[in-house]
């Protein structure tokens, strides 16, 4: 269930791979099929270590969502401290799309 999750919520960020990729991939050799499944396959690993210290502990701590994260993108960038995405409305139509006034 969790691989299946994994590829669909991947899916929305335009990470597309097969369960046959997947299922090709080996985490602990750090052997994948294709870039997309080593996304995938890093996101189950993060889901499965972010439960299991969520059932050792009974909360989650910022640790544990410091380590889920750095499974995830194979790195110890940590919390960013400054958003990288800005969004802005064009200026005197309200964030309305010109096409949307018909």
């Amino acid at each position: 269930m969790v691989l299946q999750e994994a590829k669909d919520n991947s899916s929305i960020e335009n990470i597309i791979t097969t369960h046959d990729e997947m299922y090709r991939s080996d985490y602990d050799e750090k052997l994948f099929a294709s870039q997309a499944a080593k996304e995938v396959i890093f996101y189950v690993q993060a889901v499965k270590q972010g439960h299991l210290r969520l059932k050792e502990s009974g909360i989650i701590k910022i640790n544990d969502i410091l380590h889920v994260r750095e499974v995830i993108e194979g790195n110890k960038a940590g919390i960013r401290t400054v958003s990288e995405t800005v969004l802005k409305r064009p200026h005197g139509r309200g964030g309305v799309h010109p096409t949307a006034r018909q």
